[in-house]
């Protein structure tokens, strides 16, 4: 189990020890700007949060309220990346010791419906995808392609398809190549296609675990 899973975990046992909900709080990255949003997170830690889920913002955010919503076209308007979310979280955590997440879809919403496994579990993949992102930045492979956007902040979806072709033909070239697949995962999200992104990236992490 990575560290920052036990992080979680220890961080949740106890605030149940105390017979407590967690304070959990929720942050999109690169509002209002990318510094920005770290010192945010940093001052939500100051003030009492137990846990801080980064989120990435996206041009359909259906299940938020208005001030997320207005936060997400912010971030998306100022060009805030994939790249920028890891950074906010791996800063975030690095200056104050506590769980500073990327969860998927509403798994924290839903910890007094199903449990703290879930989060867990959505940690560990989120943990993973960080590290797998981290190492792609590091090879220098990560995608430098720019997605144009309209005014409202939503991507231009033909370009997105364009990306998705290109990324599409490497996972078929080198299917047993984890960083195909994961950079189609982000290709299938920039479409907004957000199943079968968590599918390729499944399949990336899976890939990669092979490997050793």
């Amino acid at each position: 189990m990575s560290g920052k899973v036990e992080l979680l975990s220890a961080t949740l046992a106890k605030a149940k020890a105390e017979n407590r909900a967690a304070l959990i709080a929720y942050l999109p990255a690169g509002f209002p700007t990318v510094d920005g949003a770290i010192a945010a997170v940093k001052e939500v830690v100051a003030g009492g949060a137990d846990v801080v889920e980064v989120g990435l913002p996206h041009s359909d955010p259906v299940l938020d309220g208005p001030v997320i919503q207005t936060a997400d076209d912010i971030a998306l308007k100022n060009g805030v990346k994939i790249a920028d979310v890891l950074r906010t979280v791996r800063e975030a955590h690095a200056a104050t010791g506590k769980p500073v997440l990327v969860l998927f879809g509403i798994g924290v919403l839903m910890l007094p419906v199903v449990g703290a496994w879930f989060v867990v579990t959505e940690v560990r993949m989120g943990n993973a995808s960080s590290r797998l992102g981290t190492r792609l930045e590091d090879e220098g492979l990560w995608p430098d392609e720019e997605i144009p956007r309209r005014p409202s902040g939503r991507p231009d979806l033909q370009a997105a398809d364009e990306i998705f072709n290109k990324r599409k033909a490497e996972v078929e070239a080198d299917p047993e190549n984890w960083r195909g697949w994961y950079r189609l995962s982000l290709a299938y999200n920039d479409a907004r296609d957000r199943p079968r992104a968590r599918r390729a990236l499944r399949k990336a992490i899976e890939l990669d675990r092979q490997r050793g």
